[in-house]
Order: C-alpha cells, then sequence, then structure tokens
C-alpha cells in the first residue's frame, strides 16, 4: 500500500449538507416553493424512498449533516465505462476506502448515500453551474412507471433551472469514465 506519493490525487470533501425529517409531501411542495422542477415519476420515487426508510428503521434522525465527495470512475481506477453493479457495489467501496485511506480526509470513508437524501441535496445545492449533470451514488430505488431501478439525478439548465430527475440505472448501465457521482464520506 502506497502512503501517498506526490502523483497520487488526493481527495477532499465536497460538500456538507443538512437533512431534516420532513414526511414525503412536506419535502415535494418544499422542493416546488424553491422552484425547483419535479416530475411526477420523481414524487413517486420521494414518497416510495421515505416509505422504505421507514421500513427498514433507517429513518434520518430529525436533523443530521453529512459530507459527501465527488468521484468518477476513474478516480476508483477504471479506464474505461464501469456497470451500475460494480460502481455502486458497497464491498468495493469499503475495499477501496480502506486501501486509499491515505488519499481520502483522515478518519473518512465513502459510502454510497441514503436513498432519502437526495431530495435535500437538490434544495440545498443551488448554486449548481448551468448544464451540469450530477447523479446521488445511492441504493437504487425501483421506477413504478418503468419497474426500472433509478438514483436520483441533479440536473440545472437554462430551459427548467434546477432539477430533481430520476436517471435509471440497472445492473447493466455503464457509466462514463469521466462521469462524477456524489458519495457520502462518512467518518470510520
Amino acid at each position: 500500500m502506497n502512503n501517498g506519493s506526490a502523483s497520487e490525487k488526493l481527495f477532499a470533501r465536497w460538500g456538507s449538507f443538512f437533512i431534516h425529517d420532513l414526511d414525503a409531501e412536506t419535502l415535494i411542495a418544499s422542493l416546488k416553493e424553491d422552484g425547483v422542477y419535479v416530475p411526477d415519476d420523481v414524487e413517486r420515487l420521494i414518497r416510495q424512498g421515505h416509505r422504505k426508510g421507514q421500513q427498514t428503521s433507517t429513518k434520518i434522525p430529525s436533523m443530521r449533516r453529512f459530507d459527501t465527495i465527488r468521484l468518477s470512475p476513474r478516480d476508483f481506477g477504471y479506464v474505461s465505462n464501469v456497470s451500475t453493479a460494480e460502481f455502486l457495489n458497497p464491498a468495493r467501496l469499503a475495499k477501496w476506502s480502506k486501501e486509499n485511506a491515505h488519499r481520502l480526509p483522515r478518519d473518512c470513508r465513502v459510502e454510497m448515500l441514503s436513498g432519502q437524501v437526495g431530495p435535500y441535496i437538490r434544495k440545498q445545492y443551488t448554486e449548481q453551474p448551468i448544464n451540469e449533470s450530477l447523479c446521488i451514488a445511492m441504493p437504487r430505488i425501483i421506477n413504478p412507471d418503468t419497474n426500472f431501478p433509478c438514483i436520483y439525478w441533479l440536473v440545472r439548465n437554462e430551459r427548467w433551472g434546477l432539477q430533481l430527475l430520476s436517471h435509471e440505472a440497472p445492473d447493466s448501465f455503464e457509466w462514463y469514465v469521466d462521469e462524477s457521482m456524489l458519495f457520502e464520506l462518512a467518518p470510520y
């Protein structure tokens, strides 16, 4: 294991966000009040994600801060496109975090974000550059309209402004090697 040569890329915290314990309807209304475009299928994903969180006892505390890190498949050492199944594999993320601890902020590891946090990030990431899109690394939620597994996709463009969309992410979907995704930078 390398302990950090000068040529190795060091990774930094990208942003910190706060989650409040809002019910799905209040969260959707709040996003819309802020001018965020939320299509009907994403409203259903938000509701479904909240129900899933309640069923699995992963409901987020009333207010929690979490840190994020923006990484691409290339940051993980891939030189070509990578499938969702491999890119979002929790065991692979844990192994990579351990092997690259010297490149991460002290005492932190990379994990997928909770499926409930996407709407909160969208609500707080208001300075997103025009024409940028950013996917959330998270456990996938089945879109009831298409029956495909999806993740949240943050987009901003001139026509629609800030958007919270869904991005289909079946196991076989291939992510471009330089396409970054937002992960949680979690403390050990």
